[in-house]
């Protein structure tokens, strides 16, 4: 575990993000959804970014309703109508959907990367990354 934290934050340097491994691990179902919401919004992408920022730099509780409208209004979107999304659980089946295609595809590992018949599992470095894209030293896929 301690090896993998230190590449998490070594990985994170790189990249230019804030790393700090929160010490408790959350349910992140709701958060998932609402991203999905955000993404049929608009702003899937920054939700995205603001979530990992809150979880993984400020180590806030993203299963937290309150924390998550906080997060849906930072990047622009109504926090009321993020109230609604989660009380109504409007993108459950689309998570649902996405946990199904990683249960059939053998996702076991986040990240995983998957492109044809090849996969990337865990965090990689921006050069390995880009290997992977280019189609060079790619793992077979498992399963």
């Amino acid at each position: 575990m301690q090896k993998m934290e230190k590449r998490l934050h070594r990985a994170a340097g790189e990249a230019g993000v804030s790393f700090c491994g929160p010490e408790r691990v959350y349910n992140t179902r709701m958060a998932q959804e609402l991203g999905a919401w955000a993404a049929a919004e608009g702003r899937g992408d920054e939700f995205h970014h603001a979530v990992y920022a809150a979880y993984f730099g400020e180590e806030k509780n993203i299963s937290d309703p309150k924390v998550l409208c906080e997060l849906a209004e930072f990047v622009g979107l109504s926090p009321d109508g993020a109230m609604r999304c989660m009380d109504a659980r409007s993108f459950e089946s689309v998570v649902e959907a996405d946990w199904q295609l990683s249960n059939q595809v053998n996702v076991t590992v986040i990240p995983t990367y998957l492109m044809n018949e090849n996969r990337l599992v865990g965090v990689q470095s921006y050069k390995r990354l880009a290997r992977f894209i280019e189609g060079l030293g790619v793992e077979k896929r498992h399963g």
